[in-house]
């Protein structure tokens, strides 16, 4: 599969994106295809998964950066780390954080990620992942009372497998999107993605898929190929996406 945009590295401005979504929200589903999409895109793409709870996001990626133990000056310190060398080299980052987590908050509040990353000509993007409850917006609702949301992108991604099952779309997330933390965040220039439910994502995930693979039915690290009906639906997943995320492409890795 090829949809992925070949724009020239050098001239797109370099992003950090960190991610907050509560267990089983679809963080890592998302994570996994930003990353994937930009690397096949030819883009260098560093990764950090800081989720203390649970680390899923470096089982994807061997080159993803980890924490030493789960303490809070340890995961500071490896942040620092991880955007220093951001920073030096000029390239673009993922953080994978856990929802309830208060490391969050600190690594954009107490450490000035975003001051200082905008010095240096980077700018920040915050994602988090919602099903259709308003409680999904908590990590939202916590990072914005702080302030740490002042002058980065924040985009939120819609889960439709976790809204009510007689809905399609966004219908499912109608209450939610009325909500009025959503509407000021709209307001203020947030993105909004649709992700659609994926059929066999289990299977997707107990084999370390990465998407694209899938869809092009090339194998995973164990050596599982998906069937071509699966792989049908992963395609028609990506494409959706896609549609969805060109329309915001400056704000991404």
């Amino acid at each position: 599969m090829s949809s992925e945009n070949t724009d020239n590295n050098q001239d797109r401005r370099r992003i950090l994106l960190l991610a907050q979504g509560r267990g089983g929200s679809g963080k890592t589903m998302m994570l996994v295809n930003l990353i994937e999409r930009a690397r096949r895109a030819g883009r260098d793409v560093r990764v950090a998964d800081l989720d203390r709870t649970n680390q899923s996001t470096s089982h994807y990626f061997a080159d993803a950066v980890t924490a030493d133990d789960a303490s809070d000056n340890t995961l500071l310190t490896t942040a620092e780390e991880f955007v220093d060398d951001l920073v030096q080299n000029r390239i673009s980052g993922v953080i994978d954080l856990g929802g309830g987590d208060l490391i969050g908050p600190r690594i954009l509040h107490d450490l000035d990620i975003v001051t200082f990353l905008s010095t240096h000509g980077f700018d920040v993007t915050v994602l988090f992942t919602l099903g259709s409850d308003a409680d999904y917006l908590a990590p939202y609702r916590r990072l914005q009372a702080m302030g740490a949301l002042d002058h980065v992108n924040v985009v939120f991604v819609l889960n439709e497998a976790l809204a009510d099952e007689s809905t399609k779309g966004r219908a499912g997330f109608k209450g939610l999107l009325e909500h009025p933390d959503i509407l000021q965040a709209l307001e203020a220039g947030a993105e909004i993605v649709l992700m659609e439910t994926l059929r066999g994502a289990r299977i997707l995930a107990e084999n370390r898929f990465l998407f694209r693979d899938a869809a092009d039915r090339r194998p995973a690290p164990n050596g599982a190929v998906l069937r071509l009906i699966r792989a049908n639906h992963v395609r028609k997943w990506l494409k959706s996406l896609e549609a969805q995320l060109e329309d915001f492409e400056e704000k991404l890795p």
